[in-house]
């Protein structure tokens, strides 16, 4: 089996709290975390509630023009998405593929078909619609696990073409490549098979099932399809690599592609065939509300209580109690007959005139300077995260997000995080000491005892969250400028139009847990007047380990420097 060879498993990361940050698109970067907090053979630490925490230092340049004055919260929260779901199930081929395994999907499919010719339950019902689109997740896991390996054994042609010359090498890839397509192919065949003899009890059974069974195999056949493409596009452009004949693999690609397009055409799925502009866009799409489909059964419900208006109408009602304590005394001469004369009268006016404005700068003071120094009890946003993924249909709060969001002076920011964005500068100028600072937290906790009693295999979590930065481009100046120089080799005066960019510095600090020391990782996203135009790691998460003390702090500062990103790889070169 060529997947069980490369990868025990999908998820196999060692890091409680790994994390991943990439374009989304021109407009959107996002940052992907998977909590593998279930990952421990203690019972006791599994069952206990979990909690992390992630913290983004956003240093905006004074020139992008975001400011306190001019971005709001609002605005903020607008511009972040997050969300959260399961990661797929860590669950490797073999154990998929194992029709002895209790926890494969192809093996509870097949199991509910008998009991369904026997009884009829909505909970079936459920749970086979539930293990068809997990199967779906799986596949989608494996192909890209898969392509992924595949990619990187042809690409060592480049750099070993001495190996490369000799027959063994070709020999291997032909036979890595055949592997990875048979294997995959005999589990889509073991589902197609399952899928019509569901069809065969379609005047019995809930028709739901039916629909869904279809669409999984809809969206497998189009997965499919893709990695056939990558790897043969892969392989055609080994433009050093002339002296070596793939002709056999290639033809192999392209006929095993040949059938499983007769096979979409025998079940009617989208062919492209003298296709028109409305046909791609139809299938695009198609093929991405039958992904969101499929992937549902992974999302979790999140449910958003604001909190900003509670807190405004607290302090406000606060403010107003002291404008009224101020007003009392006023009040009580009004009604006094024993107190007269102009000099009460006088602080009657000024009492009443001040009561207001009063209650106003109170409601203020409160909201901006105590709820901004007690954010953590404050949140703007609590999010309850619900399991509705269950078999049985019920929903089940298994867990629950805070999140905040301020302006920071560049004094109040850590040192740490100073220290971290004082590293490794473009110019060396104190670029940064203009620059804005927007704080933002997200701590999450949850149960893992309710997750793990509900779930044996959607179990560790995967933390998505993505921004859009169009609010920062508004101010910017063209994408290009011209730069007049004198060319020495020519010997003549030239011009040329050159980038104009800016660059966003974020820093994250990530922790789990209450005593555990934090982690951090600087990010640049480089920025022009249409959007994003790479995105570089100046400081990867790895090099500040856990437990960081000043000593090897020092130590690992000189390590850091040593670090440049390359553009044309877009990765960390030493």
């Amino acid at each position: 089996m060529f997947f069980s060879r490369h990868s025990s498993k999908i998820n196999d990361s060692k890091i409680a709290l790994d994390s991943r940050i990439e374009v989304h698109d021109k407009s959107q970067f996002e940052v992907k975390f998977d909590y593998n907090f279930l990952n421990t053979t203690s019972k006791e630490e599994k069952y206990r509630r979990k909690k992390y925490s992630i913290e983004a230092y956003f240093f905006i340049p004074k020139n992008v023009g975001v400011s306190s004055i001019n971005y709001t919260k609002s605005q903020f929260y607008n511009d972040l998405h997050a969300y959260i779901r399961f990661q797929t199930p860590d669950m490797n081929f073999n154990e998929v593929n194992d029709d002895n395994n209790i926890h494969s999907p192809l093996r509870i499919l097949k199991t509910n078909l008998e009991k369904l010719k026997v009884m009829n339950s909505e909970e079936l019902d459920n749970i086979s619609i539930t293990e068809a689109k997990l199967f779906g997740c799986l596949i989608n896991g494996f192909l890209k696990e898969g392509t992924k390996q595949i990619k990187r054994l042809i690409n060592q042609a480049t750099y070993y073409k001495n190996i490369a010359n000799s027959q063994g090498f070709l020999n291997l890839i032909e036979k890595e490549i055949k592997t990875f397509i048979n294997d995959t192919l005999a589990i889509y065949d073991k589902y197609r098979a399952i899928r019509r003899e569901y069809e065969k009890l379609e005047s019995l059974i809930n028709q739901n099932i039916i629909i869904n069974l279809k669409l999984v195999d809809e969206y497998n056949t189009y997965r499919l399809e893709n990695s056939f493409a990558v790897i043969h596009n892969e392989i055609e452009t080994l433009t050093n690599l002339k002296d070596i004949d793939f002709k056999n693999v290639l033809d192999f690609i392209k006929d095993v592609a040949s059938n499983e397009s007769k096979y979409r055409i025998e079940q009617n799925f989208i062919f492209f065939k003298n296709s028109t502009s409305v046909n791609y866009e139809y299938f695009s799409y198609r093929f991405s509300a039958i992904k969101k489909h499929i992937f549902q059964v992974l999302y979790l419900d999140i449910r958003h209580i604001k909190n900003e208006k509670k807190y405004k109408n607290m302090t406000a009602a606060l403010g107003a109690g002291l404008a009224a304590l101020m007003y009392m005394p006023a009040q009580w001469m009004i009604t006094s007959k024993s107190q007269t004369g102009l000099s009460v009268l006088f602080m009657i006016i000024i009492a009443y005139t001040f009561k207001d404005r009063l209650k106003e700068f109170s409601r203020e003071f409160l909201f901006d300077k105590i709820l901004n120094r007690f954010h953590k009890y404050f949140p703007d946003n609590e999010l309850f995260i619900q399991d509705y993924t269950q078999d049985n249909g019920k929903k089940s709060i298994i867990g629950k997000c805070r999140e905040y969001m301020k302006f920071l002076n560049k004094d109040s920011v850590e040192k740490d995080i100073t220290k971290l964005r004082n590293l490794n500068h473009i110019v060396d100028i104190d670029e940064e000491k203009y620059e804005e600072v927007i704080y933002y937290r997200k701590e999450v906790r949850l149960s893992s005892k309710r997750i793990a009693n509900s779930h044996h295999r959607r179990t560790n979590i995967k933390d998505i969250i993505r921004f859009n930065i169009n609010e920062f481009l508004a101010k910017l100046d063209n994408p290009t400028g011209k730069i007049n120089f004198y060319d020495i080799e020519k010997n003549i005066f030239s011009s040329l139009k050159a980038p104009k960019v800016y660059h966003l510095n974020i820093i994250f600090k990530y922790k789990i847990g209450d005593y555990n020391e934090p982690s951090y990782q600087r990010i640049r996203v480089v920025l022009d007047k249409n959007g994003i135009v790479r995105l570089e790691e100046v400081i990867p998460r790895s090099k500040f380990s856990l437990g960081m003390g000043k000593l090897i702090e020092e130590k690992m500062e000189e390590e850091i420097l040593s670090y440049n990103f390359d553009p044309e790889n877009e990765s960390i070169i030493n």
